[in-house]
């Protein structure tokens, strides 16, 4: 987005997250060449589930933060018609 882009370039943000473009999850320098431009995926459920890229584990060490998408495996319990009850499932 133009306007996004122009705040960028007056603020430099560490982060960008954003979602509704139909997209994959990725991740990109920005233009201003500073800030992490994170695509995260639709929080939808295609056929039923979830997709990996909805959901991110964040995780700062010292002054580092890495970003991953929470595996598939970890989703898989997180259906259309089941993920109101995880809470109450035995683990």
């Amino acid at each position: 987005m133009v306007q996004i882009d122009e705040l960028l370039n007056h603020q430099a943000f560490s982060y960008h997250f954003y979602r509704h473009t139909g997209e994959p999850f990725h991740q990109m320098t920005a233009s201003n060449g500073i800030t992490q431009a994170v695509k995260v995926r639709e929080l939808e459920f295609r056929q039923g589930r979830l997709e990996e890229g909805c959901m991110l584990i964040v995780e700062k060490t010292g002054d580092d933060i890495a970003l991953k998408p929470v595996p598939l495996k970890n989703l898989s319990l997180f259906g259309q018609k089941t993920w109101r009850f995880i809470n109450s499932m035995p683990t």
